[in-house]
């Protein structure tokens, strides 16, 4: 009786986010505000990864950065504005890297396409299972799978079909 109990369950999760997307109110200053709260600590993730694609050793990098993030967190001063002038990441990231590094529309730069993905079924120009037009379904992604000792590649000997539920949830992202 599991399978009954999880579509109700599904079901009233969707009603219920539904009923919260409605009446949401979004306050694009009031969020702006929040993320300059941690002073630029939120990008030093970012920092690391720029540091390290740049050559630097990880430990080194990581202290350069803990480093700075723990002065700032102090209150010692802005942490863009502390890595700016730490000798170790200058050496990896100029000026205008680590501007990069701090800027938020980083993080939006698939908007669009997910936009785009996820609000295809609407426009009914979706390539079936949630996928916008052009990229195919479930034959789109077995085309080129080859034969394996008579078998499919993946397929068990006894001939029976495994069924992997986690992967058939996610057909339609």
């Amino acid at each position: 009786m599991v399978l009954p109990d999880s579509t109700i369950l599904v079901d009233f999760m969707l009603v219920r986010l539904t009923e919260i997307l409605k009446t949401l109110l979004v306050y694009p200053a009031r969020m702006k505000q929040n993320l300059e709260l941690t002073g630029g600590l939120i990008y030093s993730q970012r920092l690391l990864v720029a540091l390290l694609e740049q050559g630097a050793q990880r430990t080194a990098a990581y202290e350069a950065v803990q480093r700075n993030a723990m002065e700032a967190w102090k209150g010692g001063a802005k942490f863009q504005e502390l890595v700016a002038k730490d000798p170790l990441i200058s050496r990896y990231l100029n000026a205008s890297q680590i501007e990069a590094c701090f800027d938020p529309k980083y993080y939006l730069r698939h908007l669009s396409r997910i936009y785009a993905r996820v609000f295809a079924d609407a426009s009914g120009a979706s390539g079936g299972k949630g996928r916008p037009a052009g990229e195919g379904g479930r034959q789109g992604r077995r085309a080129g799978r080859g034969e394996v000792k008579g078998r499919r590649k993946g397929g068990r000997r006894d001939g029976q079909r495994r069924v992997d539920l986690r992967r058939q949830g996610q057909e339609s992202l």
